[in-house]
């Protein structure tokens, strides 16, 4: 059992260098990066997780530069806020090495704390967070979304395995196939009159279990492949059933979803609502 966690001493804080406001110290200890957000402090956290595994399809860099765009709006319009970056590959909790933007203004008036913000979001650079999103992290092959969403959700629970403090949604550009702990093709495969849904489900009461209420997981890209160099995409009945396994396992951690098949697909503010 999970009970707390640091902040990972290689996380990486892009923020600009800005006379205006602080971008930390209203939400972390005394810009002490080595600590966790003050979750109670936030109006919302957005986690951008992208899958690098070596059977994923990469993220192009226009995608990875809309998608980062659209949830650094988001989290513009609803500070303080933070949003967390990170491509996965392997064990991902011990190799997630996310990129961090916090956004808050100490400034009064509406007007004022507007053009702070904007002034904040138009200093952040995009480049340092495409490749938090795109590069892997390791060389060794493996997808473990598990884990990787085990790290970026407890930042919203201040560095614990507790309910998080503030409403967060996490989306995840991956095809799904989670690979360490719970190898999911595989057993799809081989249990073909069994219910992915009640397998996730079973999943989210023992050892897998996250807290995931007022937590969205948004997955982008579900089903779609990378094998022997070509891009393929699972079959219609393999994807309903990696769809439900999904669907099991958030939604017996208490969490709401969407798939999503591309990033176009993705909601303007990926902070709340139905996409």
């Amino acid at each position: 059992m999970r009970h707390h966690r640091s902040w990972p001493s290689s996380a990486r804080f892009v923020r600009a260098t800005l006379t205006t406001a602080p971008l930390l110290l209203a939400l972390w200890g005394c810009g002490d990066s080595t600590q966790s957000p003050s979750s109670n402090a936030l109006n919302g956290v957005v986690a951008l997780i992208g899958d690098a595994s070596c059977d994923a399809v990469p993220i192009v860099e226009g995608d990875a530069d809309r998608l980062i765009q659209t949830s650094l709006s988001s989290v513009g319009a609803s500070t303080p806020a933070v949003l967390v970056v990170t491509s996965i590959r392997g064990a991902s909790e011990a190799t997630v090495l996310p990129a961090v933007v916090t956004l808050a203004s100490g400034l009064k008036g509406a007007e004022s704390k507007r053009r702070d913000i904007e002034a904040q979001m138009d200093q952040v650079s995009t480049a340092t967070l495409r490749r938090a999103l795109t590069v892997p992290p390791t060389d060794e092959c493996g997808t473990d979304i598990f884990g990787a969403v085990s790290v970026v959700r407890d930042i919203a629970a201040g560095g614990t395995s507790g309910p998080v403090a503030t409403r967060m949604t996490i989306v995840i550009h991956s095809n799904g196939f989670q690979v360490e702990t719970v190898p999911i093709r595989p057993w799809l495969s081989s249990h073909p009159t069994e219910s992915p849904y009640a397998y996730g489900e079973s999943l989210s009461r023992g050892a897998l279990k996250q807290d995931l209420k007022d937590v969205r997981v948004i997955f982008i890209g579900l089903g779609r492949y990378v094998e022997d160099g070509r891009r393929k995409a699972t079959s219609a009945t393999e994807y309903r059933r990696l769809e439900e396994f999904w669907t099991g396992w958030i939604k017996g951690c208490g969490g709401s979803f969407a798939f999503l098949p591309t990033i176009d697909t993705l909601a303007d503010s990926v902070q709340g609502g139905q996409p």
